[in-house]
């Protein structure tokens, strides 16, 4: 039988052939395309209207085109659907989609340009099992011995007082020459001090003894003569190994307050700082304790690792003029001796550093210039616009360094002795003679502990009530804990991943759907550009 192959197959018999799914594919792919020609393409371009038509109706094939062959999520289902409502919605979920990759990303880029940071903090055991310890300052409350002042200033006890709380007039200047110049005052102030061959009864630093002359003299102008044990590297860590202070306050040569209307209880300021600052006893670090008090400090060690940014600044490095170090209050300790240095043209006697660009103030300095700088009046904590304004520039200028060691504690506090058991405190006479015994023996006359009656365990009780505290460190633990500051994104590398991500989760895209994107808008361009002709 011959078959003719210019007829054409009835319907029924061509449903009833069985086509493979890949050549159906494409017959029906090639029919949208015919249906797309046939509806959309003008018969006659030349004609205005089929000109507008153009215009119009090519792009349309454009994207639908694109569409097709793009990674982009959603833009094939939208080129596809017919129905008006589901055009909408798809469009809508993609505007959605979009709106959430564009806020995110500018997320990211916003952290990228204002150098966000992020903190991790690690549990950290240090090189060679070697701790940075911190230093300790102590101060007695009582800035002037009574008896070097009864030497000086016997005959005058309103002088003695102006003394004290720095109010000296130019008569009372005058009256004591001396008061003047720089060396005779601060070897005054030295002398005056309570002196730490005198007051340390002992010193244990690791179950080893420690001189006095290894404490470092540190004058403030708030406690005149105070004592710094520098910070050392330790090895070992625990209440077994720790560092000991038994100190006598010295409570019978505290100058009588009762010419100034004051109360003067036999205390000690101390405080606990990283050796590359001074001590400030006015801060968190600063604390007073009081005689016939037994203290223990569980010491824990922090470092601070910062990233110095624009937004957030740190030092790395040491900007002071008169400080070896920079540490906060070194810089505010500065800051603020350049401001009596302006106002006064000196500095303070009784600042820690070396100056030698200024002399030393003087009392009459104090009284009449550095006093009327700070304060309104003399007797009040009024300060004045200038002083307040140059301490808000101090605090603003004096930012935290870069690395920086940070000390916290666990105090204990108890009675350092008991108070109604003599037996106790004569145990304790015979455990520790060379110690103890020299206290009570200073206080109380010299006996035999072996023929001690109850009056003299009394008084030995009631000196060490009233002049002696014990202090005891410890580093509570031999480990660290490293607070580290690392820049969230820190080159333009670190944020492509992020952006990248962000469009594949919202709309399946990555770098080369941009160039897709391209490809589209220079096919929409070339097709407006050849509408007409």
């Amino acid at each position: 039988m011959m078959v003719n192959h210019n007829s054409v197959l009835p319907d029924d018999l061509i449903s009833n052939i069985k086509f493979s799914t890949s050549f159906q594919k494409k017959v029906e792919y090639l029919k949208q395309q015919q249906n797309l020609n046939d509806h959309i393409l003008p018969a006659e371009p030349q004609h205005k209207e089929n000109k507008l038509h153009n215009f119009i109706i090519k792009p349309r094939i454009v994207f639908r085109q694109w569409a097709q062959s793009t990674t982009l999520h959603g833009i094939w289902p939208i080129a596809n659907c017919e129905k008006f409502i589901g055009i909408r919605f798809l469009w809508f979920a993609f505007g959605v989609c979009s709106g959430l990759c564009c806020y995110q990303n500018k997320e990211v880029v916003d952290k990228y340009t204002l150098e966000a940071k992020t903190l991790t903090v690690n549990i950290k055991i240090p090189d060679n099992n070697s701790l940075p310890y911190p230093s300790l300052t102590f101060c007695n409350t009582n800035l002037f011995r009574q008896s070097i002042m009864d030497e000086y200033f016997a005959d005058d006890e309103e002088l003695m007082g102006r003394i004290m709380t720095g109010t000296l007039t130019p008569e009372d200047v005058n009256k004591i020459p001396w008061l003047e110049s720089a060396s005779p005052l601060l070897e005054f102030i030295k002398r005056a001090g309570h002196q730490i061959e005198d007051m340390l009864v002992s010193c244990l630093v690791f179950n080893a003894e420690i001189e006095s002359k290894q404490f470092v003299n540190t004058p403030t102008m708030d406690f005149g003569e105070c004592y710094t044990y520098p910070g050392r590297n330790i090895t070992e860590a625990g209440r077994n190994s720790n560092f000991q202070l038994l100190i006598d306050l010295e409570s019978l040569d505290y100058v009588d307050d009762s010419n100034l209307n004051a109360y003067n209880p036999a205390s000690l300021q101390l405080s606990i700082h990283s050796i590359d600052a001074i001590p400030d006893f006015n801060a968190v670090s600063g604390f007073k304790v009081f005689a016939g008090t037994e203290i223990t400090f569980g010491i824990y060690i922090r470092k601070y690792d910062r990233v110095n940014t624009a937004a957030e600044k740190c030092i790395d490095n040491n900007p002071l003029k008169y400080y070896q170090s920079y540490s906060i209050s070194t810089c505010l300790g500065e800051c603020n001796a350049k401001f009596i240095q302006k106002q006064c043209n000196c500095t303070e006697y009784l600042f820690g550093a070396n100056v030698t660009d200024y002399r030393p103030c003087t009392p009459t300095d104090v009284g009449l210039c550095i006093q009327d700088s700070k304060s309104k009046s003399n007797y009040t904590q009024v300060y004045t616009e200038a002083y307040l304004a140059h301490q808000r520039n101090c605090t603003q200028e004096c930012i935290v360094p870069c690395t920086e060691w940070e000390y916290s504690y666990q105090i204990e506090s108890r009675n350092h002795l008991p108070r109604d058991d003599l037996h106790g405190i004569l145990k304790v006479l015979k455990q520790k003679p060379t110690t103890y015994g020299k206290v009570a023996v200073q206080y109380c006359g010299n006996i035999s502990v072996e023929t001690f009656n109850q009056t003299w365990l009394t008084c030995v009780r009631d000196a060490f009530l009233d002049n002696i505290v014990l202090l005891k460190f410890y580093a509570a633990s031999n480990r660290y804990e490293e607070v580290k500051e690392t820049l969230l994104y820190a080159n333009i590398m670190d944020i492509l991943p992020q952006i990248g991500g962000t469009m594949g989760l919202y709309l399946g895209a990555s770098i080369l759907t941009a160039m897709e994107v391209v490809e589209c808008i220079l096919r929409f361009i070339t097709c407006q550009m050849y509408s007409g002709k």
